[in-house]
């Protein structure tokens, strides 16, 4: 990857990043609905959730890359 890719591959990343989804849209109306104690308890339900996502996803990942190992490696031979 060149320097020029990775840069714009950063900048399309930290766009995305920078955009509120449905969570955090749903936790500012129930910040500003009602209150800060139930806002906070929502904020960790997201965490914990992203976290369980993410944990799920990469030993997903991990689990494909080790059951089609070869496969990966013969389509990196190939071209």
């Amino acid at each position: 990857m060149t320097l020029t890719g990775f840069l714009a591959y950063s900048a399309a990343l930290g766009i995305a990043a920078a955009i509120p989804g449905p969570g955090v849209t749903a936790l500012v109306a129930r910040a500003l609905g009602s209150g800060f104690r139930s806002s906070l308890a929502m904020s960790f339900g997201l965490m914990l959730g992203d976290l369980t996502y993410l944990t799920a996803v990469v030993l997903g990942l991990a689990f494909v890359a080790q059951t089609f190992g070869m496969v990966f490696l013969a389509i990196k031979w190939l071209g």
